[in-house]
C-alpha cells in the first residue's frame, strides 16, 4: 500500500476527488436507496464482532451523511473509524477492505 502525505485539508480533498470517485458514487447510491425509503440501517458485516449486523446511519440537517462517522454495529455499537482502529491493532495489519 502507498502511503501518501497530504499536508492540509485543501491537499485532502483534492487528492479524495481524484482517487474516491467511485467510492463516493456507491455511497451516494447507497444512501439515496436507503433514504428515500425512509430507513436508516444497512445490512453488512462488522468484521470485529464477526457476525452480520444492522448498521444504524443518520443524516444531519443539511441531508449530509458520512460513511466514515457513521455506520454504528448493533452489537459492539462502534463506527467505522472505531472499527477500522481496533481491527488494526487487533491483527497488526492493514485490511483494505471498503466497510
Amino acid at each position: 500500500m502507498e502511503f501518501v502525505k497530504l499536508r492540509s485539508f485543501y491537499e485532502y480533498r483534492d487528492y479524495q476527488k481524484i482517487h474516491y470517485k467511485e467510492r463516493i458514487k456507491l455511497e451516494e447510491r447507497i444512501l439515496k436507496e436507503f433514504w428515500k425509503n425512509k430507513h436508516d440501517l444497512i445490512i453488512g458485516f462488522c468484521k470485529l464482532c464477526e457476525k452480520s449486523t444492522r448498521f444504524k446511519f443518520h443524516i444531519n440537517q443539511k441531508g449530509e451523511f458520512n460513511f466514515r462517522e457513521s455506520l454504528l454495529c448493533e452489537y459492539c455499537n462502534l463506527d467505522n473509524r472505531e472499527r477500522f482502529i481496533l481491527n488494526f491493532l487487533i491483527l497488526g495489519e492493514l485490511q483494505l477492505a471498503l466497510y
